[in-house]
C-alpha cells in the first residue's frame, strides 16, 4: 500500500514528536497527557494573544471534549500552577516566562523552523531532479544542471 505523501506525514509526524517530547520535559504536569496538553494549548494561546481568558464550556467547544473532562484537566493544571483562574475564566501563570520556559520555547520554534527548511530544501532539489531529467531528456547534458537549451 502507498501512502498518499507520506514523506511529509512522515516529516509531521516526527516534528510533533519532537515538540510533544520537549513539552513533556519542560512542563511535567502534562504527564504524557494529549488532552491536558491540547487544553493548556488553548488557555496558552488566549493568554498570548491577550484575549478573554477562556472559560471551561469555551474549550470543551474548541475541542469537542466534554466539559467536565476539560474541567478535570484545568485543575490539574491550576494546582501545579500552570494556569490561574482570572474573570471568570483560565491564563497562564508567570511559570512561562521563565528563563527556562523560554529557552525551551525557542528549542521548540528552531524545531520547526529546521523542519520547515529542510522540507523546503528537499521539495527544491526533487523538483531541480525532476525538471532536471525531463530536460535532459528534451535537451541532452545542460539540463543536468538546470539548465533549459530554450530559453523562454
Amino acid at each position: 500500500m502507498k501512502v498518499v505523501h507520506a514523506r511529509e506525514r512522515a516529516v509531521l509526524a516526527r516534528l510533533w514528536i519532537a515538540l510533544f517530547k520537549s513539552i513533556q520535559r519542560d512542563y511535567k504536569s502534562f504527564n504524557n497527557d494529549f488532552i491536558t496538553l491540547f487544553v493548556g494549548m488553548i488557555v496558552f494561546d488566549r493568554s498570548a494573544e491577550g484575549r478573554k481568558p477562556p472559560t471551561a464550556s469555551d474549550i470543551a467547544r474548541v475541542t469537542g471534549f466534554p466539559r467536565t473532562t476539560v474541567l478535570r484537566h484545568l485543575q490539574r493544571m491550576q494546582r501545579d500552577g500552570l494556569i490561574h483562574r482570572k474573570n471568570g475564566g483560565y491564563c497562564v501563570t508567570d511559570i512561562v516566562s521563565t528563563p527556562e520556559a523560554l529557552r525551551g520555547m525557542q528549542y521548540r520554534l528552531n524545531l520547526v523552523l529546521r523542519a520547515a527548511q529542510d522540507d523546503g530544501r528537499k521539495t527544491r532539489m526533487r523538483r531541480l531532479s525532476r525538471n532536471g531529467q525531463e530536460n535532459a531528456d528534451c535537451h541532452g547534458q545542460a539540463a543536468d544542471w538546470g539548465y533549459s537549451a530554450h530559453r523562454h
